[in-house]
């Protein structure tokens, strides 16, 4: 029983966190989760079934365009604080490659470096997640 309660959790919290899905209207994802349904129906998946049917209650009874939007709002001003976070320890980096510099520590300086490719692979991975919002 506690697996079924466990599936049902992971599946509703699938359906209703899809970034697939965070830009459609309500309307949409109600369409999406009926076709899902559809789907589960014709191949006997009754645990697929039940997570989706308390899914699209949920869309049904809480859904609104105007909280998609705000939720589309929040998420990518969430992003873009992590890319600025990810900017100013960029910029720390920097500082610490000029002190590297200077004291002839040329060790250092390549390890300031690739640690700043790294935060702008990042900054470029966090990028995407705002556009595909």
């Amino acid at each position: 029983m506690l697996q079924v309660k466990q599936g049902l959790c992971i599946v509703l919290g699938c359906v209703l966190s899809s970034p697939l899905w965070a830009a459609q209207s309500c309307q949409e994802k109600r369409q999406n989760i009926q076709t899902q349904i559809t789907y589960a129906q014709q191949h006997g998946n009754s645990q697929r079934l039940a997570g989706l049917q308390r899914a699209l209650s949920q869309v049904e009874q809480h859904c609104t365009d105007q909280q998609l939007q705000q939720d589309q709002a929040d998420q990518v001003a969430k992003l873009q604080a992590k890319q600025q976070e990810k900017q100013a320890e960029i910029t720390k980096l920097q500082g610490n490659i000029d002190k590297a510099r200077s004291k002839g520590d040329f060790n250092k300086v390549g390890k300031y470096q690739r640690k700043i490719r790294d935060k702008q692979f990042e900054i470029q991975k966090l990028q995407q997640q705002i556009d595909q919002l």
